[in-house]
């Protein structure tokens, strides 16, 4: 069931250019989620969202085509990584450990019911507790090790 840039986005004046844009960064959008296993419904409700804040960000013109699909996808992406973080109780700055949890939904979650992340719909404790025991850890552990001092000493001097 494919929508249409009409139905994503309310009703206004929109030119046929712009329109096309948008159909652009929609099909990035669906593309992108579709690779990542998620469902079509899931997809339906995060793409207008996407859309929307990515639209309101970008400017006319030439660079509007990639910076418009760039955005719309990059949204998507941050809205995964907060419904990420806020199941398993990481904070949205949390680099590695919202890597870790993409990694382990992607990798790992072959049961975990994708789709309720991005549709909002609540997920099961056990589904939770199967994603977090999947949590990739580093080999060996991270453990930054302290760094002498180097002075730098160039060939040519004036």
């Amino acid at each position: 069931m494919e929508r249409q840039v009409s139905e994503v986005l309310p009703p206004v004046e929109v030119s046929e250019e712009e329109a096309r844009l948008l159909h652009d960064a929609e099909d990035a959008v669906r593309g992108y989620l579709q690779q990542l296993g998620f469902g079509v419904a899931a997809i339906d409700s995060v793409v207008p969202l996407c859309l929307a804040k990515a639209r309101k960000r970008v400017g006319r013109g030439p660079a509007a085509v990639e910076e418009l699909r760039r955005r719309a996808v990059e949204d998507a992406q941050r809205r995964l990584d907060r419904a990420l973080g806020h199941l398993l109780g990481f904070e949205a700055d949390d680099l590695s450990n919202l890597a870790r949890a993409r990694a382990a939904l992607f990798l790992d979650g072959v049961g975990f019911p994708k789709d309720n992340l991005l549709s909002g719909q609540p997920v099961s404790p056990e589904a939770v507790s199967a994603l977090a025991a999947h949590l990739p850890t580093a080999t060996p552990p991270e453990a930054p090790l302290p760094m002498k001092h180097q002075t730098f000493s160039f060939i040519f001097r004036r």
